[in-house]
Protein backbone atom coordinates (compact mmCIF):
# COMPACT_ATOMS: atom_id res chain seq x y z
CA UNK A 1 0.00 0.00 0.00
CA UNK A 2 1.46 3.61 -1.12
CA UNK A 3 2.73 5.73 2.00
CA UNK A 4 0.72 9.07 2.82
CA UNK A 5 2.32 11.83 3.58
CA UNK A 6 0.65 15.15 4.72
CA UNK A 7 2.16 18.42 6.54
CA UNK A 8 -0.47 20.27 8.33
CA UNK A 9 -0.13 23.96 8.43
CA UNK A 10 -3.53 25.07 8.32
CA UNK A 11 -4.46 22.87 5.99
CA UNK A 12 -3.35 19.72 4.54
CA UNK A 13 -1.00 19.58 2.00
CA UNK A 14 0.38 16.91 -0.30
CA UNK A 15 3.87 15.38 0.17
CA UNK A 16 4.86 16.76 -3.11
CA UNK A 17 5.01 20.26 -1.60
CA UNK A 18 7.15 19.01 1.62
CA UNK A 19 10.81 19.85 1.00
CA UNK A 20 13.28 16.98 2.57
CA UNK A 21 15.64 19.92 3.55
CA UNK A 22 12.43 21.12 6.39
CA UNK A 23 11.70 17.54 7.05
CA UNK A 24 13.18 17.49 10.94
CA UNK A 25 12.78 13.76 11.42
CA UNK A 26 15.35 13.06 8.10
CA UNK A 27 17.65 16.36 9.24
CA UNK A 28 17.41 15.49 13.10
CA UNK A 29 15.53 12.94 14.05
CA UNK A 30 12.61 14.88 15.55
CA UNK A 31 9.92 12.91 15.41
CA UNK A 32 8.29 9.99 16.44
CA UNK A 33 6.11 7.08 15.57
CA UNK A 34 3.29 4.89 16.44
CA UNK A 35 2.62 1.35 15.10
CA UNK A 36 -1.06 -0.08 16.06
CA UNK A 37 -2.89 -2.95 14.88
CA UNK A 38 -6.44 -2.59 13.19
CA UNK A 39 -8.59 -5.27 13.05
CA UNK A 40 -11.09 -2.92 10.66
CA UNK A 41 -11.60 0.87 10.32
CA UNK A 42 -13.61 1.45 13.26
CA UNK A 43 -11.59 -0.69 15.68
CA UNK A 44 -8.23 -1.00 17.19
CA UNK A 45 -7.62 -3.24 20.27
CA UNK A 46 -4.76 -1.03 22.26
CA UNK A 47 -6.48 2.03 20.68
CA UNK A 48 -6.62 3.60 24.91
CA UNK A 49 -2.98 3.00 25.31
CA UNK A 50 -2.12 4.18 21.63
CA UNK A 51 -3.64 7.66 22.08
CA UNK A 52 -2.15 8.38 25.81
CA UNK A 53 1.15 7.50 24.43
CA UNK A 54 1.06 9.99 21.33
CA UNK A 55 0.01 12.73 23.42
CA UNK A 56 2.53 12.35 26.12
CA UNK A 57 5.18 12.33 23.07
CA UNK A 58 3.67 15.20 22.14
CA UNK A 59 3.73 16.85 25.62
CA UNK A 60 7.07 15.55 26.06
CA UNK A 61 8.79 16.85 22.71
CA UNK A 62 6.81 19.77 22.38
CA UNK A 63 5.25 19.49 19.10
CA UNK A 64 2.38 21.27 17.60
CA UNK A 65 -0.75 19.97 17.92
CA UNK A 66 -3.78 21.46 16.52
CA UNK A 67 -6.72 22.24 18.99
CA UNK A 68 -9.64 20.76 17.66
CA UNK A 69 -7.56 17.08 17.95
CA UNK A 70 -8.55 15.31 20.64
CA UNK A 71 -9.07 11.90 20.71
CA UNK A 72 -12.53 11.25 19.03
CA UNK A 73 -10.90 13.43 16.00
CA UNK A 74 -8.21 11.76 15.66
CA UNK A 75 -9.37 8.30 15.51
CA UNK A 76 -11.86 9.38 12.97
CA UNK A 77 -9.26 10.60 10.72
CA UNK A 78 -6.84 7.73 11.23
CA UNK A 79 -10.15 4.99 10.09
CA UNK A 80 -10.37 7.58 7.28
CA UNK A 81 -7.16 6.89 6.26
CA UNK A 82 -7.39 2.74 6.61
CA UNK A 83 -8.82 0.62 3.24
CA UNK A 84 -11.91 -0.30 3.67
CA UNK A 85 -13.68 -3.56 3.56
CA UNK A 86 -10.09 -5.54 3.92
CA UNK A 87 -10.27 -9.42 5.08
CA UNK A 88 -7.03 -9.48 7.33
CA UNK A 89 -5.58 -6.93 10.29
CA UNK A 90 -3.52 -4.03 9.09
CA UNK A 91 -0.54 -2.33 10.40
CA UNK A 92 -0.96 1.42 10.48
CA UNK A 93 2.19 3.10 11.38
CA UNK A 94 2.32 6.93 11.91
CA UNK A 95 5.61 9.14 11.87
CA UNK A 96 4.92 12.22 13.55
CA UNK A 97 8.01 15.52 12.87
CA UNK A 98 8.05 18.96 13.26
CA UNK A 99 8.43 20.40 9.59
CA UNK A 100 9.80 23.66 8.94
CA UNK A 101 13.27 25.71 8.84
CA UNK A 102 15.97 26.11 11.72
CA UNK A 103 18.74 23.88 12.74
CA UNK A 104 18.75 22.46 16.24
CA UNK A 105 15.55 25.09 17.42
CA UNK A 106 12.89 25.14 15.17
CA UNK A 107 11.57 28.05 13.59
CA UNK A 108 7.80 28.41 13.53
CA UNK A 109 7.46 24.56 12.94
CA UNK A 110 4.39 22.66 11.34
CA UNK A 111 3.54 18.92 12.19
CA UNK A 112 3.41 16.57 9.54
CA UNK A 113 2.40 12.70 9.20
CA UNK A 114 3.38 9.61 7.39
CA UNK A 115 1.16 6.58 7.32
CA UNK A 116 2.17 3.65 6.44
CA UNK A 117 -0.02 0.82 5.96
CA UNK A 118 0.30 -2.70 5.49
CA UNK A 119 -1.66 -6.04 6.00
CA UNK A 120 -1.12 -8.38 8.70
CA UNK A 121 -1.08 -11.93 7.87
CA UNK A 122 -0.05 -12.88 11.17
CA UNK A 123 -2.08 -14.11 14.67
CA UNK A 124 -2.35 -12.08 17.43
CA UNK A 125 -0.08 -15.18 19.11
CA UNK A 126 2.30 -16.95 17.62
CA UNK A 127 5.50 -19.04 18.72
CA UNK A 128 9.23 -18.10 18.12
CA UNK A 129 12.24 -20.82 17.93
CA UNK A 130 15.24 -18.68 18.36
CA UNK A 131 16.29 -15.72 20.55
CA UNK A 132 19.82 -14.62 21.95
CA UNK A 133 20.69 -11.72 24.10
CA UNK A 134 22.27 -8.38 21.78
CA UNK A 135 25.97 -8.13 22.33
CA UNK A 136 26.18 -4.70 20.01
CA UNK A 137 23.28 -2.64 21.72
CA UNK A 138 22.94 -1.77 25.10
CA UNK A 139 19.93 0.23 26.51
CA UNK A 140 20.05 3.10 29.06
CA UNK A 141 18.11 4.86 30.53
CA UNK A 142 17.33 8.69 29.54
CA UNK A 143 14.65 11.89 30.21
CA UNK A 144 13.64 10.81 26.49
CA UNK A 145 14.53 6.89 26.45
CA UNK A 146 10.94 5.68 26.59
CA UNK A 147 9.79 7.70 23.24
CA UNK A 148 9.41 5.86 20.27
CA UNK A 149 11.69 8.13 18.57
CA UNK A 150 13.17 8.11 14.93
CA UNK A 151 16.40 8.39 16.45
CA UNK A 152 16.37 4.53 16.96
CA UNK A 153 20.01 3.27 16.12
CA UNK A 154 19.92 1.19 18.99
CA UNK A 155 17.18 -0.90 17.87
CA UNK A 156 18.42 -0.26 13.97
CA UNK A 157 21.61 -2.03 15.07
CA UNK A 158 19.69 -4.92 17.03
CA UNK A 159 17.84 -5.82 14.03
CA UNK A 160 20.85 -5.78 11.98
CA UNK A 161 22.32 -8.28 14.66
CA UNK A 162 19.89 -10.34 14.58
CA UNK A 163 19.95 -10.60 10.92
CA UNK A 164 23.46 -11.72 11.41
CA UNK A 165 22.95 -14.05 14.32
CA UNK A 166 19.36 -15.82 12.26
CA UNK A 167 17.14 -15.33 14.98
CA UNK A 168 13.72 -14.80 15.83
CA UNK A 169 14.34 -12.39 18.48
CA UNK A 170 17.08 -10.77 20.81
CA UNK A 171 16.70 -9.68 24.16
CA UNK A 172 18.15 -6.08 24.63
CA UNK A 173 19.68 -5.54 28.13
CA UNK A 174 21.91 -2.89 30.06
CA UNK A 175 25.47 -2.44 30.15
CA UNK A 176 25.48 -4.32 33.32
CA UNK A 177 23.49 -7.33 31.68
CA UNK A 178 20.08 -6.42 33.17
CA UNK A 179 17.41 -7.30 30.93
CA UNK A 180 15.24 -4.31 29.66
CA UNK A 181 13.04 -5.42 26.58
CA UNK A 182 13.21 -7.35 23.36
CA UNK A 183 14.38 -5.79 19.63
CA UNK A 184 11.11 -4.37 19.07
CA UNK A 185 9.06 -5.53 21.85
CA UNK A 186 8.44 -6.05 25.36
CA UNK A 187 9.13 -8.63 27.35
CA UNK A 188 7.60 -11.00 30.53
CA UNK A 189 8.55 -14.41 31.34
CA UNK A 190 7.73 -17.29 33.51
CA UNK A 191 10.01 -19.07 35.86
CA UNK A 192 9.74 -21.03 39.23
CA UNK A 193 6.21 -20.59 39.11
CA UNK A 194 6.11 -16.78 39.14
CA UNK A 195 5.06 -14.30 36.36
CA UNK A 196 8.04 -11.22 35.77
CA UNK A 197 8.42 -8.24 34.02
CA UNK A 198 11.55 -5.97 33.58
CA UNK A 199 11.77 -2.99 36.22
CA UNK A 200 10.48 -0.13 33.79
CA UNK A 201 13.56 1.89 35.59
CA UNK A 202 16.05 0.59 33.68
CA UNK A 203 14.73 2.44 30.34
CA UNK A 204 13.61 0.95 27.30
CA UNK A 205 10.51 2.59 24.91
CA UNK A 206 7.51 2.44 26.59
CA UNK A 207 5.06 -0.52 25.55
CA UNK A 208 1.36 -0.08 25.23
CA UNK A 209 1.01 -3.79 25.25
CA UNK A 210 3.32 -3.76 28.18
CA UNK A 211 0.88 -1.82 30.00
CA UNK A 212 -2.60 -3.59 28.98
CA UNK A 213 -0.83 -6.71 29.98
CA UNK A 214 0.00 -5.07 33.87
CA UNK A 215 -3.38 -3.94 33.53
CA UNK A 216 -5.35 -7.14 32.76
CA UNK A 217 -3.53 -9.45 35.50
CA UNK A 218 -4.28 -7.26 37.67
CA UNK A 219 -8.10 -7.20 37.03
CA UNK A 220 -7.65 -10.96 36.63
CA UNK A 221 -5.76 -11.11 39.98
CA UNK A 222 -2.79 -13.15 38.37
CA UNK A 223 0.43 -11.64 40.30
CA UNK A 224 3.36 -10.77 38.84
CA UNK A 225 6.86 -9.06 39.87
CA UNK A 226 8.61 -6.30 38.62
CA UNK A 227 12.47 -7.26 38.87
CA UNK A 228 16.09 -6.29 37.66
CA UNK A 229 17.34 -9.73 36.67
CA UNK A 230 20.27 -11.11 33.91
CA UNK A 231 19.66 -12.42 30.69
CA UNK A 232 21.49 -15.80 32.05
CA UNK A 233 18.86 -16.08 35.25
CA UNK A 234 15.86 -16.06 32.23
CA UNK A 235 17.27 -18.48 29.83
CA UNK A 236 15.80 -21.72 31.30
CA UNK A 237 12.45 -19.45 32.01
CA UNK A 238 9.40 -21.94 31.15
CA UNK A 239 8.42 -19.36 28.59
CA UNK A 240 9.50 -15.52 27.24
CA UNK A 241 6.96 -13.36 26.10
CA UNK A 242 7.24 -10.61 23.34
CA UNK A 243 4.63 -8.34 23.25
CA UNK A 244 3.91 -4.78 20.77
CA UNK A 245 1.34 -3.57 19.35
CA UNK A 246 0.59 -5.83 17.10
CA UNK A 247 1.04 -9.28 18.81
CA UNK A 248 2.24 -11.25 21.40
CA UNK A 249 5.64 -13.92 20.80
CA UNK A 250 6.32 -16.68 22.86
CA UNK A 251 10.09 -18.38 23.24
CA UNK A 252 8.71 -21.63 24.60
CA UNK A 253 11.10 -23.99 26.97
CA UNK A 254 11.02 -27.51 26.20
CA UNK A 255 7.77 -28.72 26.09
CA UNK A 256 5.88 -25.89 26.98
CA UNK A 257 3.05 -24.93 25.67
CA UNK A 258 1.26 -21.26 24.74
CA UNK A 259 0.18 -19.62 28.31
CA UNK A 260 -3.56 -18.31 27.16
CA UNK A 261 -4.39 -17.97 30.75
CA UNK A 262 -2.36 -14.92 31.40
CA UNK A 263 -3.66 -13.42 27.95
CA UNK A 264 -6.68 -11.26 26.83
CA UNK A 265 -9.35 -12.62 24.37
CA UNK A 266 -7.34 -11.85 21.21
CA UNK A 267 -8.74 -12.95 17.88
CA UNK A 268 -6.79 -16.19 17.80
Amino acid sequence: MKPIHLLWSGDWIPDADLPLSENRSFLFGDGFFETMRWSNPEYCFLWDYHWNRIQKSILALKFPWPANWDKAHFFEFISAQVPQNQENDLRVKIIFFRNGPGRYAPHEPHIALWFEIELITLPWVQTIKTIAKSESVFISKSHYSWIKSTSALEYVMAGIEKSVLNVDDLVLCTADGLVVEGSFSSLFWFQSGQLFVPDSNLGGLQSCMRKFLLQHWENIKIPFSEVQTKWEEIQNADWIGFGSGTGIRFWLNEGGVIPFHVLPEFNY
